[in-house]
């Protein structure tokens, strides 16, 4: 028969990747086959396809089962009706009647000898996914080998029919917790049916989509798991009416897996294309579409889209209402509840709590609702108590504590979602120290994910909303309570938080080119799964036997041993690998040691409905708190932004410009309560994560004024002070050391982006790799060689290297010995993830060499930079949003930045936004001129810019949009 099972790891696929529980209508009397002979329309039913309406498909199959007994037809006629009927059972999950009726079939082919052979590999296959699904391993494993063996016999082991049988055979693997075999025995299955079997036949699809749920599981490599996921759906949206009832399915599951992966823009942009295709094929009302919009309100909302995440909720509300149905139970709950979160994140906070209470009765089932209801009522009592309600929060933070206290259905990520609420709620109520007790050890859990050298990514995505929010709210407990060295930690914490995804890319990259490091990283991985094995067993076993526990606890203290080990092995042999995913902390006492005089660290803490701002100066930490919401905040924030990027003049600033705004920040970073220590700095170091890096300090104004005056007069912070931004918090900068004349000097820019696009439109949203008609499309740079060519000049290396055109490839950088140089710069396209398709990562783009692979396919990235070896004392970076970080939703100098300090450069000089061409070219030859004569780096770039602001010569120089692009990176 050639036919592959169903996807045999349903139990995984639901729970890690939530299927819609939806099923299109059909007509069971249109879609039976008509009446002929029994071996006639058993033959019919065979051929049909079993997966697009199984309730449909088990009437029929019983139809004829029934058939067969009343005409006591032929054994061979009555084991087939059984085995179609048994099957068909299987696919509606009516597993017990199923292995029933199987059980019949295999007694009855029994004695039919060799007349059995065509499909008794397929009733052995069969009967063991039942004999797995019941519980019965040791059977399953019985009828499985049985299978292998009659496919092999009949057709061979390069067939479809012998792919069924390793398929089943993935089953009792995966139940045996051999997830590396499930693997190899699903994926193998995939490879037979698209070898065997019609393009069309829903099962080539099924397999290709089972095996990269296992591939999800077992490999460390997201490359290859969105690699096979793209391939799946490509072939699937290629070989499968959009129609047919398992796409959504289909759909789902791609999105959730890339959900799990943080790839949010990426999920946006597939459930975007699956809400067309269902569209064209007449399904836009029906439940699966609903299921789509539902994955898109949560992709929105995770990009920080939150307007466009209320809007589409509250369509799908509406149009959830008036189907009277849902795709599935947790549908409309987790809508009303995310759009609850819009609305706050958007500080219309009656609107929130009207969404949150109408969430609150539909959390109905008690496994998923008791979570639910309890994080719902702990987030109505934080915004009853903002808006003055201490009552009403006191009794439903009590009844989320209750509903918790009494269920077991909280997971890991449920339960710090619930401690971070609390926590919040008693310092909002004014009690600290219960606030401490119950943070501190909340974050320090997370802590220890965060800093952990074996996490996986999709374990980070995980807790991507709460790992900042925890770390910002704790930090800014321990400041309540007098505990400025933890407020310190926790302030560090939060900052790498939001850098974690960006690191782990890298890392993960890092890993995978080098076999040895990824050895060590599974090793390492193995051996903590273990200890948590132990743990539990322990925990088991209780006080029921010492001498038992103590036999575990022995070999956990061995395990521990080993895992020490292995970190200590992967600290000494991989430095950059542990410098990535385990960064330093720096004490309180380190970074007041660290700080010049003149110099102040600035450490801002967002919080929900406050901005706290932490200064620390060679006089110790103070601290003070402004009531600057987030919303508003983001608001702000974004309006600069605006300013930036869209503005280029002078003309009717005052007008124009959100000064507003940016006093508004200014004082939130600085408030009043800070002036006596922030009027001593003469420098402010800024940490290079958070809401205020996506702005520079320096372009913030610092006092009132009066707005007539000309636009370089304005009392920017850049005039009194200058900013430097520090990746590390403790130690020296590099700011101070000047870059002397005759420094070697490496350049690379104005690429040759002459992409041919991939022929065929099937793959263009699924593609694995950049979209490469985007990247043909980017416009040529010719200003920027000579861009290069006058930093060159200005440094006096006449023994340099500019790499243009064709010579500024990826392979030059690779072969080119770059600690030879102690100045790097780069004046190309700078790309955040995300900004086009299949870009997984930050990037530069340089000259592809057509054929050469992904190394050579013009596209530098994060990772690949991270792994360079570098000794320059500073790299330029004079490319379009180079300080952008791992989203084009949410900049921050994440991306490239981080990268090339991790491969050994000392400073960077970046830019915030797109720049003007000449503007670059002239910041950065002034900026290394004066460094070049003795300045230091930051002073210089602060000399630079005010010069090229005051330039009457230069239209619009007065504008920060020209000047203020360009930031200083040290430490």
């Amino acid at each position: 028969m050639g036919e592959i099972g169903k996807l045999v790891l349903a139990a995984l696929a639901c729970a890690a990747l939530p299927a819609p529980a939806f099923a299109l209508a059909a007509d069971p009397v249109a879609s039976a086959p008509a009446v002929h002979s029994l071996a006639g329309d058993l033959a019919e039913a065979e051929a049909r396809d079993v997966f697009n309406h199984p309730e449909v498909e088990r009437g029929i199959w019983q139809a004829l089962y029934e058939r067969s007994l009343a005409e006591d037809a032929a054994a061979e006629l009555r084991a087939r009706a059984a085995l179609g009927y048994g099957i068909a059972l299987y696919y509606a999950e009516q597993y017990e009647q199923s292995e029933t009726v199987l059980d019949e079939a295999l007694a009855l082919a029994g004695p039919l000898g060799r007349s059995a052979d065509p499909w008794r590999h397929r009733l052995l296959s069969y009967a063991s996914l039942v004999a797995g699904e019941r519980g019965k391993q040791d059977r399953s494993r019985t009828l499985v080998a049985e299978a292998m063996a009659a496919a092999i016999d009949v057709y061979g082991e390069d067939s479809a029919e012998a792919g069924l049988a390793h398929n089943a055979t993935a089953l009792t693997h995966w139940i045996a917790g051999d997830l590396a075999a499930a693997r190899e025995s699903m994926c193998r299955a995939a490879d037979l049916a698209r070898a065997h079997l019609p393009p069309g036949d829903f099962m080539v699809s099924n397999n290709m989509f089972s095996c990269s749920v296992v591939i999800s599981m077992v490999s460390d490599d997201d490359d290859q798991v969105v690699s096979y996921l793209a391939e799946a759906s490509a072939f699937a949206l290629a070989n499968l009416p959009p129609d047919h009832a398992r796409m959504g399915y289909i759909f789902n599951s791609h999105t959730n897996m890339m959900g799990r992966l943080g790839r949010h823009g990426e999920v946006e942009a597939l459930a975007r294309k699956a809400i067309n295709l269902f569209a064209e094929a007449g399904l836009v009302d029906t439940l699966q579409v609903q299921n789509v919009y539902s994955v898109l309100t949560g992709a929105l909302f995770r990009q920080g889209k939150l307007e466009q995440a209320r809007d589409l909720g509250l369509t799908l509300i509406a149009k959830a209402q008036e189907t009277a149905a849902v795709s599935s139970p947790s549908l409309l709950a987790n809508t009303y509840a995310l759009v609850g979160q819009a609305h706050e994140g958007l500080g219309a906070h009656e609107a929130a709590l009207a969404s949150y209470r109408q969430a609150l009765p539909l959390f109905a089932d008690k496994a998923f609702g008791d979570p639910g209801r309890a994080l719902t009522r702990a987030r109505i009592a934080n915004l009853l108590l903002q808006l003055g309600d201490s009552a009403g929060a006191a009794g439903e933070i009590a009844q989320a504590l209750s509903i918790a206290e009494n269920s077991e259905a909280f997971s890991d990520i449920h339960g710090p979602q619930l401690d971070l609420l609390h926590a919040r709620y008693l310092m909002r109520s004014g009690e600290p120290a219960a606030a401490w007790e119950i943070a501190r050890p909340m974050a320090e859990k997370q802590a220890g994910r965060l800093l952990d050298l074996s996490a996986k990514r999709s374990e980070l995505v995980a807790l991507e909303g709460i790992l900042a929010p925890t770390m910002s709210e704790t930090a800014y407990i321990a400041l309540a309570g007098g505990r400025h060295d933890d407020a310190v930690r926790y302030a560090q914490l939060a900052l790498l938080s939001e850098l974690a995804l960006a690191d782990m890319q890298s890392g993960s990259r890092l890993s995978n080119d080098r076999p040895a490091l990824a050895a060590l990283v599974r090793e390492l991985r193995q051996a903590e799964r273990q200890s948590l094995n132990f743990q539990k067993q322990i925990r088991a076993i209780g006080a029921s036997s010492q001498a038992e526990q103590d036999r575990l606890a022995q070999e956990e203290a061995a395990n521990q041993a080993q895992i020490a080990g292995i970190r200590q092995r992967i600290a000494a042999d991989w430095p950059q690998y542990t410098a990535l995913l385990m960064p330093r902390l720096s004490s309180l006492e380190d970074i007041v040691a660290s700080l010049d005089p003149g110099e102040a660290l600035s450490l801002p803490i967002t919080l929900d409905d406050r901005v706290v701002a932490i200064l620390i100066d060679a006089g110790g930490l103070s601290w003070a708190e402004t009531p600057l919401p987030r919303h508003a905040l983001r608001k702000d924030v974004r309006a600069l932004r605006q300013a930036f990027e869209f503005s280029t003049g002078v003309e009717d600033m005052a007008a124009r410009f959100p000064v507003d705004a940016s006093r508004r920040l200014h004082d939130a970073l600085f408030p009043a309560a800070l002036a006596r220590p922030y009027a001593r700095a003469s420098r402010v170091l800024m940490p290079a994560s958070g809401a205020f890096s996506t702005i520079p300090a320096a372009s913030l104004l610092s006092e009132d004024f009066d707005p007539s005056a000309a636009p370089h007069l304005w009392p920017w912070l850049l005039a009194k002070k200058s900013v430097q931004v520090r990746v590390g918090l403790a130690g020296k900068g590099d700011a101070a050391h000047a870059a002397q004349g005759g420094r070697r000097f490496l350049g690379v820019g104005d690429p040759k982006t002459g992409f041919a696009a991939p022929a065929g439109d099937v793959a263009e949203l699924f593609r694995g790799t950049p979209d490469a008609k985007a990247l043909a499309s980017l416009p040529t740079l010719p200003g920027t060689g000579r861009e290069l060519r006058a930093i060159a000049r200005t440094l006096g290396d006449e023994r340099g290297l500019v790499l243009t055109g064709d010579a500024a490839t990826e392979a030059a950088i690779r072969d080119a010995d770059l600690t030879a140089y102690d100045v790097l710069a780069f004046a190309t396209h700078g790309l955040v993830s995300g900004e086009i398709n299949g870009l997984l990562e930050p990037a530069l783009v340089l000259t592809p060499i057509a054929g050469a692979g992904s190394d050579n396919d013009g596209l530098l990235t994060a990772s690949e930079i991270a792994a360079l070896r570098i000794s320059a004392e500073w790299v330029i970076l004079s490319a379009c949003n180079t300080g952008a970080g791992d989203s084009a939703a949410s900049p921050s100098y994440s991306g490239l930045a981080r990268a090339f300090r991790q491969a050994g450069a000392r400073s960077l000089l970046l830019s915030h936004w797109r720049v003007r061409d000449d503007v670059a070219a002239r910041l950065t030859v002034a900026t290394v001129g004066y460094a070049a004569e003795g300045m230091d780096r930051a002073e210089a770039l602060r000399r630079a810019q005010l010069e090229l602001m005051r330039d009457p010569d230069l239209g619009g120089a007065g504008n920060p949009a020209l000047w203020a692009s360009f930031v200083l990176i040290d430490g």
